[in-house]
């Protein structure tokens, strides 16, 4: 069965094992809890539902958070091949209650936050004394102590910075303006900028500020209360490796607490478990001394969590039942290992109602085909395969990744099917091997049913057989839903809505046979009476919910109309010949490229290699994204509307999050 079956649950609980029972239904992942706050029940019995604060356990997580986020840059490197391959730590249940003790995760989050302040104001201080560093530096020129440079009690003194390109500019229109009764010394000039020293009267300050304002004059300010620039400069320099020196030792510290940061991790699912324990009782109805808990379950695990609870908590009482009329199921998808993977692509589109039929398993053998002929090399297929077989020998994944890489799997087994009888291995790079490898050669050319590149109907062939796989696809499509009408006892529209456009497509069928010489001239009339037929009850009874004959009859030929939808529908499957040739004609065209360099002196084959690699993996990783693309659209546009409509609730069961570690009970 493809969508399971769902009992409906009810768990009536005294207060005072709450917790454990919650702990009990977290722990077995079975139950998909439903909200009772608006059930007819609560309304009917002026219940309420529980009133639990989350913002606790949310303000510690965020501690947490904060703490292992600022402790990651600290702990020692992992190499890729860890992360991919490195299971979770398992802890036991005695394990993690030494870990969460409040105490010593308090003192450790504290210690971060200090650690964490403490570094900032020190980076600050650092970053601040390395820019007054680079000031001084402009200024070294000076022998002067900074406490002396105040202005007097006739004159102006300013330290400026001016554009390279203005002093002279600058100079003139301060001669012109006040004369010779000023001095501009130059102290130093880097980066396009000049560092000057303007001596003024006091009385010339207003005709000497908008000057300095037009040539993009900068005052400056020197750090440093007193000396000259390079004693300040080497004070600062002191100042600055003792701040260099503590930041130094706090990053020790905090690498040295880096290797606590497991516990964090453990802590943080633990909290972040209890969180979802406290936010899921917002769903539950209370009494004084009860509570009631309503949820979906599968019906394989229904009796067996019903007696656990009961044994095991004697004052719970659990209820299993059928849903009521009404009532819309969430849906949880199980089908046969081989077809699982192809729900990557269902759940892409959505769900099936509850009362629906699962597309998945009448997807899965088109899927395979079509991303076999869009790929269509057997080399391309052969890598995809391997790396996804050892990912998933290796790597440690979420069951939906898992699940991902196993159609990833499929998809390359039939890319190297299609290969095999199109003759593409990496394009054509065994026709570049030496003689020594003629018999591979010879095998390759045994097993080609057509060669789509290389011989003149193959493109042809290719199409031919693109189309004939829609005509497949679409008249499957419109058989389930056929099927699905009789099922639900809507005779009317599997006989009139369906049934004539299989007809149709049966004679046309039959028409493609016969155009290739499989049948006689004799089954001409069968044709003509099948498509006649078909058109025929189309044309009577598409519209036959109007009584008007004229209105029934436009009915009809708008019904008829449609078959310009079904024939595009098929049309579009042309885009199978046009994918898989291009994966063709670029590895074709890479090996060419490659090949070119071999004459080249010393390291042609050096480039050769390079070329070869980058290029396939380049057109593979293009090549593999279109064919799942396409062929995912070809299901959602060409194939799903003839049947499915979707919009299922997805079955999300009440389970333990176990993003860091894994608690062993």
């Amino acid at each position: 069965m493809a969508i399971a079956e769902l009992k409906k649950i009810h768990v009536l609980v005294h207060h005072h094992i709450r917790d454990t029972v919650l702990d009990e239904l977290q722990r077995s992942g079975w139950v998909h809890i439903t909200d009772l706050k608006e059930a007819p029940q609560a309304q009917a019995w002026e219940l309420e539902g529980l009133n639990v604060s989350t913002d606790e356990t949310a303000a510690w997580l965020s501690e947490l958070e904060f703490a292992m986020n600022f402790l990651a840059p600290y702990a020692a490197p992992i190499s890729l091949r860890e992360k991919l391959t490195q299971g979770k730590p398992i802890v036991s249940r005695s394990q993690l209650a030494d870990i969460i003790k409040t105490d010593e995760l308090k003192e450790l989050c504290q210690t971060c936050r200090s650690i964490y302040d403490e570094v900032n104001e020190l980076s600050v201080q650092i970053s601040e004394m390395k820019g007054d560093l680079q000031e001084l530096s402009a200024w070294r020129g000076i022998s002067v102590p900074v406490e002396e440079f105040v202005p007097s009690r006739f004159c102006q003194i300013q330290l400026l910075r001016i554009p390279h390109e203005n002093r002279e500019q600058l100079l003139e229109q301060l001669s012109q303006e006040v004369g010779e009764l000023f001095e501009l010394h130059s102290i130093s000039g880097d980066h396009g900028l000049s560092s000057e020293l303007l001596i003024y009267l006091k009385q010339d300050t207003d005709k000497v500020t908008p000057i300095l304002t037009n040539y993009g004059a900068e005052p400056i300010e020197l750090p440093g209360a007193s000396g000259t620039p390079t004693q300040i400069k080497a004070e600062i320099e002191q100042q600055l490796k003792t701040k260099e020196t503590q930041l130094k030792r706090l990053k020790q510290t905090a690498e040295q607490l880096a290797a606590r940061r497991q516990k964090l991790l453990i802590a943080h699912d633990y909290y972040t478990n209890q969180r979802l324990k406290s936010e899921v009782q917002a769903s539950f109805l209370t009494t004084a001394q009860t509570f009631l808990i309503e949820g979906w379950i599968n019906r394989r695990h229904a009796q067996k969590l019903k007696d656990r609870l009961e044994k095991k908590h004697p004052e719970t009482e659990a209820f299993i039942s059928d849903a009521e009329q009404g009532e819309t199921p969430p849906v949880e998808l199980t089908n046969h290992r081989l077809v699982t993977p192809f729900e990557v692509v269902t759940k892409l589109y959505g769900l099936p109602r509850h009362d629906e039929q699962d597309p998945t398993p009448l997807l899965a053998p088109f899927f395979f085909v079509f991303f076999g002929l869009c790929l269509t090399d057997g080399g391309y297929g052969l890598v995809l395969a391997l790396l996804t077989y050892w990912g998933l020998r290796h790597m440690l994944l979420a069951e939906g990744s898992k699940n991902m890489l196993r159609l990833l799997f499929f998809s390359g087994i039939a890319a190297i099917l299609s290969g095999a009888i199109t003759g593409s291995w990496f394009g054509d790079i065994i026709n570049f091997l030496p003689a020594a490898l003629s018999p591979l050669k010879a095998a390759k050319d045994s097993l080609i049913v057509f060669d789509p590149i290389n011989e003149p109907n193959g493109p042809m062939i290719f199409m031919v057989l693109s189309l004939v796989l829609g005509f497949v696809q679409v008249w499957y499509g419109i058989g389930i839903k056929m099927y699905a009408e009789f099922k639900a006892g809507d005779t009317a529209a599997a006989l009139f809505d369906q049934c004539p456009w299989m007809l149709i497509f049966l004679g046309l069928a039959i028409l493609g046979l016969k155009q290739l010489n499989y049948l006689g001239q004799s089954w001409s009339t069968i044709i003509t009476g099948l498509v006649y037929a078909g058109a025929g009850i189309i044309l009577l009874f598409n519209g036959r919910e109007h009584k008007n004959i004229f209105k029934l009859l436009g009915s009809g030929i708008l019904g008829l109309y449609g078959s310009i939808g079904y024939f595009s529908d098929i049309l579009s499957y042309s885009r199978l010949l046009a994918l898989g040739l291009a994966t063709g004609v670029i590895a074709t065209v890479v090996n060419k490229i490659a090949f070119m360099t071999v004459g080249i002196p010393v390291i042609g084959y050096v480039f050769m290699f390079l070329i070869l690699i980058g290029g396939h993996l380049f057109n593979l990783a293009i090549s593999g994204l279109g064919a799942f693309v396409h062929t995912s659209r070809l299901q959602f546009v060409e194939f799903f509307p003839k049947f499915f409509q979707g919009g299922g609730e997805p079955f999300i069961p009440f389970r333990r999050e176990s993003k860091y570690s894994i608690v062993r009970d």
